[in-house]
């Protein structure tokens, strides 16, 4: 018998790795576009991929914890990036 894993299934994923060097106001135009969008779209799960360094992962963080689209989130699970992404529930 095979064995089954259990994987998060996302609705939507943001990896800042794919735009290089970028600022704070970068980054939170780029989260508050990416989320105001999957809003939109009635996409729920998300995973916002940001790295384990010390620039975009706690200026995420503290974004996350302060939209109000944004219901929950924790940091990402073994398959999904560990502590280099969060995985995000909005309303």
């Amino acid at each position: 018998m095979a064995r089954q894993l259990n994987m998060q299934v996302f609705d939507a994923e943001l990896d800042f790795h794919e735009f290089g060097i970028i600022d704070h106001a970068d980054i939170e135009k780029i989260l508050f576009e990416f989320i105001e969008d999957s809003h939109y779209y009635d996409k729920k799960n998300l995973l916002v991929i940001t790295g384990k360094g010390n620039v975009v992962r706690p200026l995420v963080k503290k974004l996350l914890a302060q939209n109000p689209l944004v219901k929950k989130f924790k940091q990402a699970g073994y398959f999904s990036g560990q502590e280099g992404a969060f995985e995000v529930e909005l309303y």
